[in-house]
C-alpha cells in the first residue's frame, strides 16, 4: 500500500474539487500508519483549501488519523463555513467523553441546519 503514497500529493492541488475530495478519501481509508507520511499535506490543505466540503472532509480526516487534541480543533466549530463547523464540532463530540457537550451538539445541529446534506 505504501508503494502509492507518492502518487496522492499531486491530486491535492488539483483544480477538480471532486478529485481533491477523493484523494482525501483515499488517505482516509489508508488509515494508520500508511497515511502518517499525508498528514502534513492534509494539515496544509486545512489552510488553503477553498471548498468548504472538502475542507470538512480533511478536519474528519485529521481528527480521525491524529492522535491527541490537534489544537486546531478547538476552534473549527466557530468557522464560518457550516461544513467545517459541522466537521469541527463531530470531531469533539466524538474525542469527548460522555455526557456529550452541549455546545458541540448544538454547532452540530445549526451548522447541518445551515447546509443541509446527505452526510457521508
Amino acid at each position: 500500500m505504501a508503494e502509492g503514497l507518492p502518487a496522492l500529493p499531486p491530486f491535492a492541488h488539483d483544480t477538480d474539487a471532486e478529485i481533491r475530495d477523493a484523494m482525501v478519501l483515499l488517505v482516509t481509508a489508508l488509515g494508520h500508519p500508511y497515511a502518517l507520511p499525508l498528514l502534513p499535506l492534509l494539515r496544509a490543505r486545512l489552510a488553503e483549501e477553498p471548498d468548504p466540503e472538502v475542507r470538512g472532509r480533511v478536519v474528519t480526516t485529521l481528527a480521525l488519523l491524529e492522535a491527541g487534541d490537534g489544537g486546531r480543533r478547538y476552534g473549527l466549530p466557530a468557522d464560518p463555513e457550516p461544513r467545517v463547523r459541522l466537521a469541527g464540532a463531530e470531531d469533539l463530540l466524538r474525542t469527548a467523553g460522555p455526557p456529550p457537550p452541549g455546545e458541540p451538539v448544538d454547532v452540530c445541529a445549526r451548522a447541518y441546519a445551515a447546509d443541509p446534506h446527505e452526510h457521508p
